[in-house]
């Protein structure tokens, strides 16, 4: 629907009920096409009628063989129901199928949303046990450790510089950063583009 649309520009279906004229809401805004009544009172009274529908059918056939176990059995003659009769089986049938789709989709969104919180969890216990090895001095060795851009080895201690014209900021180990400075602070003649940045310390290494 959209936005803007006065109230008297709505709209509107007949409750297949009570008969009476009924305006779009908010709510139907996903479901328009599949609402039949009004109200939750009409739509109860709905499914109730139907459901009285289809039980006398029932007993219609039943009473139309009473002797024949049979024929109780077997698939019932077709029924000469009213208009009004079929109009609410055919509600019935076609609510219960919505109900059913919707019900479908429920189920597969919290199949998701559960494995999504399981693997959250499982993260979450994962960390926790590593912080816990690293306190007590059973972690891995290479727990923290980041790679050099050059050479791609992880270590403990990285340096922040610009090494070439492009003016990207890289994190070097201190091997490579001999190569890349010529081994002094700021750089020599050779290196004109070398630019310190700083340093970066593993900090879960004691």
């Amino acid at each position: 629907m959209p936005r803007g649309v006065k109230k008297e520009h709505l709209p509107t279906k007949t409750c297949v009920v009570c008969h009476r004229p009924y305006t779009w809401r908010k709510k139907w805004e996903k479901v328009w096409d599949e609402v039949t009544t009004c109200s939750k009172s009409c739509n109860a009274k709905r499914r109730t009628l139907a459901q009285q529908a289809k039980r006398n059918r029932s007993n219609d056939t039943a009473e139309s063989h009473p002797d024949s176990d049979i024929l109780n059995t077997s698939v019932p003659e077709p029924h000469q129901s009213n208009d009004t009769d079929a109009l609410l089986m055919e509600l019935y049938n076609e609510t219960d199928r919505i109900e059913d789709s919707r019900r479908d989709d429920r189920d597969e969104s919290d199949t998701a949303k559960d494995l999504a919180k399981a693997a959250r969890k499982a993260a979450k216990k994962k960390a926790k046990a590593e912080r816990r090895d690293q306190r007590q001095g059973r972690a891995d060795p290479s727990y923290g450790r980041k790679e050099c851009t050059q050479c791609h080895q992880s270590v403990d201690l990285l340096i922040r510089c610009v090494v070439d014209a492009s003016g990207d900021w890289e994190m070097v180990c201190g091997r490579c950063w001999k190569s890349v400075s010529g081994g002094v602070v700021d750089g020599d003649a050779d290196h004109p583009h070398y630019r310190y940045g700083g340093l970066w310390k593993n900090r879960a290494r004691k």
